[in-house]
């Protein structure tokens, strides 16, 4: 099972909330916090957040939100709840996101079908009527969607318009599946990815399957429940 590795621009936020983890944890409160960064939120941005932070967190509603640093201007959205039985000695960082779509063009498509070759490269036998290969990948990333694994696996995704301007849909020959060297190994790649914003949450499961095994769709929904299987003339939609 692979899980997404962190895009450039994740590093970087990933620094900025480690830095609001550890500074939080000077604040007295039992409680979670859910804290959602906007694209324009930097480094400089850290310690007057959690200067915010620690003056609302005692008087703050489970499930509320809370903005920094005005509605008018979010850099970052707060939510607090209440653990159910746990003591925690000082208010505790339950996860993070973005507060906004970013739009990294090409970057993750490319980064999840490197980590799809590497994951391949274990495969040493075809998926045949013994054998079904299979890659499970955990998607948690904000920065990462339905649509960048498609790409990825099945190729992108492009319109076409003829001469009479009419558009067509159709996919380009880049996909993990086209490869020439995995699209026999591979049977489809499992996709599972938070529905909440929580510690404890559910998860959807996708099953992005490779149309040369469509047929074993089936067979592959006995080992899990998938949400939805997803092929490769579906036209992908984030249910974010």
């Amino acid at each position: 099972m692979k899980n997404l590795s962190e895009t450039e621009r994740e590093n970087r936020r990933s620094k900025d909330i480690m830095q609001i983890k550890k500074l939080a944890q000077d604040i007295k409160v039992n409680k979670f916090f859910w804290c959602s960064l906007s694209e324009d939120f930097n480094s400089s941005d850290v310690n007057p957040l959690v200067d915010y932070i620690s003056t609302i967190a005692v008087d703050s509603i489970d499930n509320e939100k809370y903005w920094y640093p005005s509605p008018d201007h979010i850099k970052a959205e707060i939510t607090f709840w209440k653990p159910n039985k746990t003591v925690f000695e000082h208010l505790t960082l339950g996860g993070s996101g973005d507060n906004e779509f970013i739009d990294v063009t090409g970057e993750s498509s490319t980064q999840i079908r490197n980590s799809l070759n590497n994951a391949a490269g274990a495969f040493e036998w075809d998926t045949d009527n013994k054998n079904i290969n299979l890659i499970a990948m955990e998607m948690g990333n904000a920065s990462h969607h339905n649509i960048d694994i498609g790409e990825a696996v099945f190729g992108t995704e492009e319109f076409i318009y003829g001469i009479n301007r009419e558009q067509r849909w159709h996919r380009a020959n880049n996909g993990f599946f086209e490869d020439i060297q995995f699209n026999k190994k591979v049977a489809g790649v499992i996709v599972v990815k938070r529905k909440e914003h929580s510690p404890i949450c559910e998860y959807t499961k996708l099953l992005f399957i490779n149309d040369r095994f469509k047929d074993r769709a089936e067979q592959i929904g006995l080992i899990m429940n998938f949400d939805k299987v997803i092929h490769f003339n579906d036209l992908i939609q984030d249910d974010n």
